[in-house]
């Protein structure tokens, strides 16, 4: 069992590798944080080239579909995202 440091230098020492541990698990966080929203986006682009795609060759059914699967992807990433803030993990 690890005793109370008893001077102030360790004590200092000992927040000091506190807060960078903390720091170094929120900016993992807010890393992962960012690929989903760098996903997000690429999946809203690729919304926007099937909707051209509609206009030049596929049916509605097809574009429908497509659309929906990645509207439903981004809904997983916003709930993801949500529980991630909510939890912090």
């Amino acid at each position: 069992m690890e005793t109370e440091p008893q001077t102030i230098e360790e004590r200092l020492a000992r927040l000091e590798g506190q807060y960078h541990a903390l720091s170094k698990e929120l900016s993992d966080g807010f890393g992962e944080l960012r690929k989903t929203v760098d996903t997000m986006q690429q999946q809203v682009e690729e919304i926007h080239t099937v909707k051209g795609g509609f206009l030049r060759s596929e049916t509605l059914a097809d574009v429908i579909k497509r659309i929906d699967d990645q509207v439903q992807e981004m809904h997983k990433q916003v709930i993801a995202i949500s529980n991630w803030t909510q939890t912090g993990k």
